[in-house]
């Protein structure tokens, strides 16, 4: 009976405490993580501030222009709109959550049709608004307005064919740029920025010496004369470059240089560069020709990471080398060389494939 007892009292207990706490706790607060206003979706979750995107926000007869206001008012209470983000791509495709991970390729984006990124042609952001993301196959984006070009905190843009304007503010720089793949685009860069400035179509540093950005490319693209230096994101992930020829003034050559470029099949190297890595190709599935200059006297195939089989002319202008390591270069590759004691070096280095001695090269200025 005692214990019997004791049940009883400990169940009123736990009855008691149960609605004590029904009655201190209050119903769920409202979800402010994803507010819709005026086509747009709104964090409210921070104090008086907002975040506005659109990258989720899905409909049947949304806006073909956008304007992003500094402040938006919900359920009565007004909040300082701090941040316009366009997204990233991760939220569609986690293998490749960024630029760096064949970014070329086309990503499917569920339910595009009822998106925002197939009807947006136009965007302006008020003055205070920061500006981050990637703004990625928007394909009918024409125009992006910003009533302030400094709050433009970074520039990705890729996939965007019907892009013609992006003004890009004295703030930012090229650590924070990557435009790729918009082919009707013509960026400008206020006068005050003191990193970058546009030739022709393309980005470079002030002293014109670093190519920072390819926006646009072309089928046969040459990078200008006096170039020195072309940045990790200079031109990889462009689609458009099939052929391409780096000056006599690129020395320097990394190997994110000429990396992910999709329709590559054909590059003619500066002639002043004296080491050649046949790793600079890993990554560009179609390339098949590949002029090395005179100059070079060490040629390697180590530290690449998957088998290079596009790969099968090298032409070789060389006429002798001090070292090497071809150890595990593709069989199917065939390398033209200019005389018998490269063709032995070559051997010596561990290279299996096919080595052809043609005395008669075509004039190295002339391989394109």
């Amino acid at each position: 009976m005692k214990a019997i007892k004791k049940y009883t009292v400990a169940c009123f207990l736990l009855l008691v405490f149960g609605l004590f706490l029904a009655v201190k706790t209050p119903v769920s607060a409202e979800d402010l993580s994803s507010v819709f206003i005026d086509g747009v979706e709104y964090n409210l979750t921070r104090p008086q501030n907002a975040v506005a995107s659109i990258d989720r926000v899905r409909g049947d007869h949304l806006k073909s222009e956008l304007y992003i206001p500094s402040t938006v008012e919900y359920n009565g209470k007004t909040y300082r709109v701090r941040q316009f983000y366009w997204g990233d791509m991760g939220t569609y495709d986690q293998r490749r959550p960024s630029f760096d991970r064949l970014a070329w390729k086309t990503v499917n984006i569920p339910d595009q049709k009822r998106s925002y990124y197939a009807c947006l042609k136009k965007i302006t952001i008020a003055k205070g608004v920061l500006v981050q993301g990637m703004a990625y196959q928007f394909d009918q984006l024409e125009e992006v307005v910003l009533e302030d070009s400094n709050n433009m905190l970074d520039a990705y843009y890729n996939q965007c064919p019907k892009l013609k304007t992006l003004h890009l503010g004295s703030r930012i720089s090229d650590y924070n740029l990557d435009i790729k793949n918009c082919p009707s685009l013509q960026v400008t860069i206020d006068s005050a920025n003191p990193y970058m400035k546009v030739i022709g179509k393309d980005i470079y540093s002030k002293d014109g010496k670093t190519l920072y950005d390819v926006v646009n490319g072309s089928r046969v693209y040459c990078v200008r004369k006096g170039v020195k230096k072309i940045a990790g994101s200079g031109l990889s992930h462009n689609t458009s470059i099939e052929k391409l020829y780096l000056p006599d003034s690129v020395t320097e050559i990394r190997t994110d240089t000429i990396n992910n470029l999709p329709n590559l099949r054909k590059i003619r190297f500066g002639k002043k560069m004296d080491i050649f890595h046949w790793g600079w190709m890993e990554g560009n599935p179609k390339v098949k020709t590949v002029y090395v200059p005179a100059q070079v006297k060490e040629i390697h195939y180590n530290y690449v990471e998957k088998k290079i089989k596009s790969v099968k002319k090298i032409y070789l202008y060389s006429k002798n080398l001090k070292k090497g390591n071809l150890k595990g270069a593709p069989k199917s590759s065939t390398i033209y060389v200019r005389n018998a004691s490269v063709r032995k070096q070559l051997k010596k280095f561990g290279f299996k494939g096919k080595i052809v001695i043609k005395k008669n090269m075509k004039n190295y200025n002339k391989t394109f």
